[in-house]
């Protein structure tokens, strides 16, 4: 078995790095490595090495949200030999703009007739949707509810308009959807020095760790269901993914405090979809999105081993 390259990495680690550092990623990520013995942020991390065995050779993965889903898709190719294919979702469907069931089914349709053209025949086995949390926080686009009721009760009211679109969609395609829910921000290391260029633009990055809890409430509540276990399970085609497992058990090591694919190099921050490019000097960060594969596989093994899907 690998070493568990988080096994050192607590928040009160992440609070020591902070407070023996001068206010820049530099310093704190070097008191991470120092503090957690850890090589993370200084190697890429980009593979578990875990490998799980595929169901059909015909079929596909269908990602549908914003760049976290976008990083869960590379996780997910990464740990299962499935085609995966990315797309982020219609403005509105991500709860911007007033939404109903219809709308959001009607948006998702869009995108999976698009995708299922995209693969030439091929049939999505298995829909991961989400994106409706951290653009959630930026000050231009709250969701409506969100600017009704507050931020929590708004959420609760959200998601009960989403997860029970999704929920009634998996049942309708007969294929599994799972909801991928809030990743908690490290806030902390999203403010260090050098910020993020949108750092002005979001409200409370506290919010997700609570967002999580109300996705989780309402999940269950549609479910009908003592515990969420499969055989009482109101939708049994309809999932819950709390992404938020990676977060907590491996905090302070996000480049940009929201992206593990991020990195940080002379005094810039960048999501590593925006360069690429082979011997690049990855400077004081570095990616560590092989991270989001081992709860997959995990989340992929517990709920569809043995079934038809993904």
């Amino acid at each position: 078995h690998e070493r568990n390259p988080c096994e050192n990495l607590t928040v009160d680690v992440v609070n020591m790095a902070l407070a023996q550092g001068d206010g820049t990623k530099k310093t704190y990520f070097e008191n991470i490595r120092r503090l957690a013995h850890t090589t993370l942020t200084m190697v890429k991390y980009e593979t578990s090495g875990i490998r799980l065995a595929a169901a059909e050779p015909n079929q596909f993965a269908l990602f549908i949200g914003d760049s976290e889903i976008r990083e869960l898709t590379k996780a997910f190719k990464g740990v299962i030999n499935v085609p995966a294919v990315y797309e982020q979702h219609h403005e509105g469907a991500g709860g911007y703009n007033p939404i109903d069931s219809n709308f959001i089914l009607t948006a998702h349709r869009e995108v999976l007739f698009r995708a299922e053209q995209q693969m030439n025949g091929k049939n999505a086995s298995v829909i991961f949707v989400g994106g409706y949390s951290t653009h959630h926080l930026l000050f231009k686009a709250p969701p409506v509810p969100c600017l009704r009721s507050g931020p929590i009760k708004g959420h609760q009211e959200l998601m009960e308009k989403v997860l029970p679109a999704f929920a009634k969609w998996s049942a309708e395609l007969g294929i599994p959807i799972v909801f991928v829910g809030s990743m908690p921000m490290d806030a902390d290391t999203f403010h260090l020095e050098p910020r993020g260029q949108n750092w002005r633009k979001f409200v409370d990055l506290s919010l997700p760790h609570s967002w999580e809890g109300v996705e989780a409430s309402v999940f269950h509540s549609i479910q009908k269901s003592n515990g969420g276990h499969l055989a009482h399970r109101e939708f049994p085609l309809f999932y819950h993914y709390r992404q938020s497992s990676v977060g907590n058990e491996c905090p302070g090591v996000r480049c940009d405090g929201y992206h593990y694919g991020s990195y940080c190099h002379d005094g810039m921050t960048f999501d590593t979809q925006s360069l690429v490019k082979e011997g690049f000097d990855w400077g004081e960060c570095t990616p560590s999105d092989g991270l989001l594969q081992r709860p997959l596989a995990q989340f992929l093994l517990e709920h569809f081993s043995g079934s038809a899907h993904p």
